[in-house]
């Protein structure tokens, strides 16, 4: 009852998921770029450069990664 059969369904069904898999890279996108733009206009995206400088380690928890 709900399969179809012969060449034009199959091809019929490989245009659909053809075209899913388009429209799920298109979302991702849209919802990736809108993510980092939300990110970067409340929190930023960078450290501070004398944080950078000092290095995250040390600055974020405290106690540094490497002992050089």
């Amino acid at each position: 009852m709900f399969i179809r059969e012969g060449i034009e369904a199959k091809d019929n069904q490989l245009m659909i998921q053809i075209k899913s898999v388009g429209v799920t890279a298109i979302w991702s996108g849209v919802v990736a770029t809108t993510s980092l733009l939300i990110a970067k206009f409340t929190v930023g995206l960078r450290v501070p450069e004398q944080e950078e400088s000092e290095g995250l380690d040390t600055h974020t928890h405290g106690e540094a990664g490497f002992n050089l």
